[in-house]
């Protein structure tokens, strides 16, 4: 008797070294958000699989541009269902504001 490929392409989890996601992790959930102070230059992300069967592409170490950075984690299942979550990380502007006045 064979198994059936599992068509699970969730995750369990996504797992930030810096900021947290908004809204909080769901599986249901494709689309986050996460904000971080300017001095972040980099942020890590892991993804903790639902099913051990399955492929996880985009982990890994990103630099921070000003701004938004798009990351995107695809999650792939046995059969080759793909489930694809969407991170925004905003990095923000430098609060420091410099003065340039003519003296």
């Amino acid at each position: 008797m064979n198994k059936e490929p599992s068509e699970n392409d969730y995750l369990l989890n996504i797992i930030t070294n810096h900021g947290s996601l908004a809204p909080k992790f769901d599986k249901e959930i494709t689309d986050y958000r996460v904000e971080v102070e300017n001095e972040v230059t980099n942020i890590e992300i892991k993804a903790v699989k639902d099913d051990k069967a399955s492929i996880v592409t985009g982990e890994g170490v990103y630099a921070l541009q000003i701004g938004d950075n798009e990351v995107t984690i695809t999650v792939q299942a046995e059969n080759g269902n793909v489930r694809t979550y969407n991170i925004n990380v905003v990095r923000k502007q430098n609060r420091k504001c410099k003065l340039n006045k003519g003296r």
